[in-house]
């Protein structure tokens, strides 16, 4: 697991804060932590690890991705619902440009469709 993470939330529910996260304006944490809750309110977590237990995401793994990915979506939409569109526009605006993982839309998608 990549230690040098922002947060990111577990599947029992509770967010987990990285090195990175200490690194943020006040506007971006805030951001940054209903775009977690997001997950856990999505049940995002559950929803991937469901799919390792069962083996889906080996037999499907294109398909795993793409959940992932509208996934990361689905939590930053959270976040601007709760009120942190400049948050997060100004978190990722930050990210364009850095490499994107496996499952994560890169930060310019993201801020695209915070836009659209």
């Amino acid at each position: 697991m990549k230690k040098d993470f922002i947060a990111r939330c577990t599947p029992w529910g509770t967010i987990r804060t990285g090195p990175g996260f200490r690194f943020l304006s006040p506007q971006e944490k805030a951001a940054v932590l209903a775009h977690e809750r997001g997950h856990i309110a999505k049940r995002h977590a559950l929803k991937r690890l469901s799919w390792v237990i069962t083996l889906r995401a080996l037999r499907d793994l294109d398909g795993f991705l793409q959940m992932c990915k509208a996934q990361e979506y689905e939590a930053d939409q959270h976040a601007v619902s709760e009120g942190h569109l400049v948050g997060m526009q100004v978190f990722l605006a930050k990210r364009i440009g850095l490499p994107a993982g496996p499952g994560y839309p890169s930060a310019r998608d993201r801020l695209e469709a915070l836009h659209g």
